[in-house]
């Protein structure tokens, strides 16, 4: 068996760098050109800080090449610059928060019912963590303010699929709807 003699590898693994030892400022291949601004030369010597002021904006300028100088409305005008230009007839891009993830989501299409679908299971779905798309967009549509009208096929198509016919009473429909856990009206229904 041998020893591990290089006890200064073990020692200086894991250790935790003085403020002297992070500060780079007095190393010959660094210039600062400004607060928390600095240039470091690639190679051995002082870096050429001429070059490296004439590239960075003035003092509140802003460089729109330069993602940094982005701000909000850039973002907003560059997206609806996109969409507008856009062949397709419907379309979206969200960036939304949940519980503290940030979740995008995007969608190019000429079927308005497509786009919406796509929008809203995918809110739902991010929305209400392990609770089903459908149980998720029933709930927010319920504790909304927004009144949804479902046309009389769809509790038609919901009595069929439960074999329930215009003789059965209210308390029948209402067993159905309990039993399936809700009233669930199915597409094109």
């Amino acid at each position: 068996m041998t020893e591990n003699t290089d006890q200064s590898s073990d020692a200086d693994e894991g250790a935790v760098l003085s403020p002297d030892e992070l500060d780079i400022t007095d190393e010959e291949n660094v210039r600062e050109i400004g607060e928390g601004r600095y240039v470091i030369s690639p190679g051995s010597g002082p870096p050429n800080v001429k070059d490296a002021e004439a590239m960075a904006p003035e003092s509140g300028s802003r460089d729109p090449a330069r993602p940094d100088d982005i701000d909000i409305d850039d973002v907003h005008g560059w997206l609806q610059s996109h969409l507008e230009s856009s062949s397709s007839e419907y379309a979206f891009d969200v960036t939304a928060r949940f519980e503290g993830r940030v979740k995008q989501n995007a969608l190019y299409s000429n079927d308005v019912v497509t786009t919406f679908e796509n929008l809203v299971s995918w809110y739902a779905h991010h929305a209400g963590g392990d609770t089903p798309v459908e149980d998720v967009l029933g709930l927010l549509l319920l504790e909304s303010n927004l009144s949804v009208r479902f046309p009389v096929e769809s509790l038609v198509a919901f009595a069929e699929d439960h074999e329930l016919e215009e003789s059965d009473s209210l308390a029948a429909l209402f067993e159905a709807a309990r039993e399936s856990g809700g009233i669930t009206f199915r597409p094109g229904g």
